[in-house]
């Protein structure tokens, strides 16, 4: 089982951070890591502890499947503070996911503490994006893809307050894009029933923005601009009362050309070529915002690229409703 070094770990922590869709900058490159987590106007900083996980030790003496962290290198108590999040990981290697424990069940501790994660849970996040165990009554551990590292860090508090088996059957359903029912609620605290809401949410994202990239082939359907830049923009709001997360209710386009065409800057005509608001941009124009107005026009009656399958081609009609609301008349 291979083990990283610190700076490797770091490396881990700071793709996963720009895999969930925000950039990372290291503000402290010593463990535990400070890193700044921002998407467009919103700034988290993040305090990461973090650790290999490991065997489980002698399978005479633990489970066979057990995995674990041990808390070396750092004296107790864990640092919280209102300023950051902080967060208690472990990152298994082979299986590519991170393990998440309960900051402040463990802010104390004696020497070199272990900390376990079955390997079957971290088995079932690679495979739907998040995953949870009891560890003990008071205690689960929750597992996750690194594209959940930000969900996690936004709702670890309330993730980790699910403590029954029954509420974590619920929470685990959730993520893995599985019905849950008002019967099935009814097993969670009133409190905790948003975050199952929110866990369903996440599944439905990660699957959509998985479908979308992929029949694009990783690049803006406008500009064609791979580089780990783009995302799935929804044609129809999942919102509205036609809003859907089929494929071919998506676009994958960079952060620019999304927020041109979020904005009605740009549109996607139902015969996919492109069309730049002239009023709009006659507007922006008179303001002294015209920077980038002729790089803009030559965009005009391109034709965007299309994925290979016609089913995951964007649909004519969702194109012209996407179009009316985002301001278009025809």
């Amino acid at each position: 089982m291979p083990v990283l070094s610190k700076e490797e770990l770091l490396e881990r922590v700071v793709t996963s951070v720009r895999l969930s869709g925000c950039t990372a900058i290291v503000l402290n490159d010593q463990h535990p890591f400070l890193i700044a987590a921002t998407r467009r106007d919103d700034a988290t900083t993040l305090r990461v502890y973090v650790w290999n996980i490991t065997s489980g030790g002698p399978s005479t003496v633990r489970p066979k499947d057990e995995r674990r962290i041990q808390i070396t290198g750092v004296t107790a108590p864990i640092v919280v503070t209102n300023d950051a999040i902080t967060l208690l990981l472990g990152w298994h290697e082979e299986i590519g996911v991170f393990a998440g424990y309960d900051v402040m069940q463990h802010r104390t501790f004696g020497s070199s503490p272990s900390l376990q994660v079955r390997e079957a849970t971290l088995e079932e996040a690679a495979k739907t994006g998040l995953a949870a165990q009891q560890r003990t009554t008071a205690d689960i551990v929750v597992a996750f893809s690194p594209d959940q590292l930000m969900n996690y860090a936004s709702r670890q508090a309330q993730l980790h307050q699910f403590k029954r088996d029954s509420e974590v059957e619920v929470l685990e359903a959730a993520a893995s894009g599985k019905t849950v029912s008002d019967q099935d609620l009814d097993e969670v605290p009133m409190p905790r029933r948003q975050v199952v809401r929110t866990v369903q949410q996440w599944f439905r994202r990660r699957d959509f923005r998985a479908r979308v990239l992929t029949a694009y082939e990783q690049q803006c359907a406008i500009c064609n601009v791979q580089l780990e830049l783009v995302e799935a923009a929804h044609i129809i709001p999942v919102g509205h009362a036609k809003g859907n997360d089929l494929t071919s209710n998506g676009l994958s386009l960079c952060p620019l050309h999304h927020e041109g065409y979020d904005g009605g800057l740009l549109g996607v005509w139902p015969d996919y070529h492109v069309r730049v608001n002239d009023g709009r941009l006659s507007e922006l124009v008179a303001r002294g915002l015209g920077s980038g107005e002729v790089g803009l026009r030559t965009l005009q009656c391109n034709t965007i690229f299309l994925p290979q399958r016609t089913r995951d081609r964007p649909r004519p009609d969702y194109l012209e409703e996407g179009l009316r609301l985002r301001g278009w008349s025809f």
